[in-house]
């Protein structure tokens, strides 16, 4: 006689692979200590140096790390279902992924390109640790951020990347 299996009860994607993980204070802070350092490090040294390959890189980091915190944010295991994002995430957080990559009349080569890329990319990561610093009851450090970031952008204007 065959085997009978039996089917549980259909679950939606984001039940199934839930992150048991508990969201906690620390946790945050270590990802809005990455942004920090991406911002402060990363970004300047590759741009100003015309690092092409090292920029790109950073940038894909970037969306590596925001990617991680919009499946923190909807509470799935991190790259659970990665070939269901349009079923795990809001169209716009789709459309805010599409946003960290170059334009299409943008050359890879270009390290203003990638500068601007990497800055839509660090507002929308920024955008979504603010959300998880809420869950927290963690505070968004804003006037640290903001003055580092205008820091880096002026940094990039001196030397006329931006």
């Amino acid at each position: 006689l065959p085997l009978e299996f039996c089917r549980p009860p259909a679950q939606s994607l984001v039940e199934t692979f839930q992150d048991k993980s508990e969201l906690t204070e620390d946790m945050v802070r270590g990802m809005i200590c990455s942004l920090f350092w991406q911002l402060a490090k990363h970004i300047p040294q590759s741009i100003q140096q015309g690092e092409i390959q090292s920029a790109q890189i950073n940038l894909d980091m970037i969306r590596y790390q925001i990617l991680q915190t919009m499946y923190r944010r909807i509470g799935v295991e991190f790259l659970a279902r990665c070939s269901h994002m349009s079923k795990l995430f809001p169209e716009e957080w789709l459309q805010q992924i599409n946003a960290t990559y170059l334009r299409e009349n943008e050359n890879p080569a270009d390290v203003t390109a990638i500068a601007n890329a990497m800055f839509r990319a660090v507002d929308i990561w920024a955008g979504h640790l603010r959300v998880l610093s809420g869950h927290v009851a963690g505070e968004w450090p804003e006037a640290r951020f903001n003055r580092l970031y205008s820091q880096v952008i002026q940094r990039l204007n001196l030397c006329g990347v931006l």
